[in-house]
C-alpha cells in the first residue's frame, strides 16, 4: 500500500464561532477516518481472498499432478499386460518383451503416434500370423 500525504487549510469561520468550526471540522475528519477504515478493511479481504485462492490453484494443480501420475502408471501397467500377450501369442520369450517395449517406445516418438496406436499395429500384425520379430521389423 502507498502512503499518502494530505494538506489540509483550516479556515476558522466568525460565522460558527470557534467551537463551531472545530466541531464541523471534527465531524468531517472522523467521516475521512472512517471511509480510511473501510478502505484498509477492503483491502486486507482482497489480499486475503488473493492468498485463499492462490492455496487453492496450489491445491488443485497438486492434485492434477497426482491424478496424472497416476494415469501414467495405469496407461504404463496397461501397455505392458497388452505387450505380454502379444508376446505369449506370438511364442517369443521375456528377452523379447524389453525390445517390444523399446521398438514402440522408438516407433510412437518417430511417427508422432500414441503407444496404443502402435500396439494395435503390432497386435494385429502378430495375429494375421507373422512372428515377433517380422512384426516389429515392419
Amino acid at each position: 500500500m502507498s502512503n499518502r500525504t494530505i494538506e489540509a487549510i483550516l479556515r476558522l469561520s466568525a460565522k460558527l464561532g470557534s467551537m463551531g468550526a472545530f466541531g464541523q471540522l471534527s465531524s468531517k475528519l472522523n467521516q475521512v477516518n472512517q471511509k480510511a477504515l473501510a478502505f484498509n478493511r477492503t483491502q486486507t479481504m482482497m489480499a486475503r481472498t488473493s492468498a485463499l485462492a492462490m492455496n487453492a490453484v496450489r491445491g488443485v494443480i497438486g492434485y492434477q499432478v497426482v491424478r496424472g501420475a497416476g494415469a501414467l502408471v495405469t496407461n504404463f501397467a496397461s501397455a505392458e499386460r497388452r505387450l505380454n500377450r502379444i508376446a505369449i501369442n506370438a511364442d517369443a520369450g521375456k528377452d523379447k518383451l524389453a525390445e517390444m517395449f523399446r521398438t514402440v517406445d522408438r516407433a510412437a516418438l518417430d511417427y508422432s503416434m500414441t503407444q496404443d496406436g502402435i500396439t494395435d499395429g503390432l497386435e494385429a500384425l502378430v495375429a494375421s500370423g507373422r512372428s515377433v520379430d517380422e512384426a516389429l521389423s515392419f
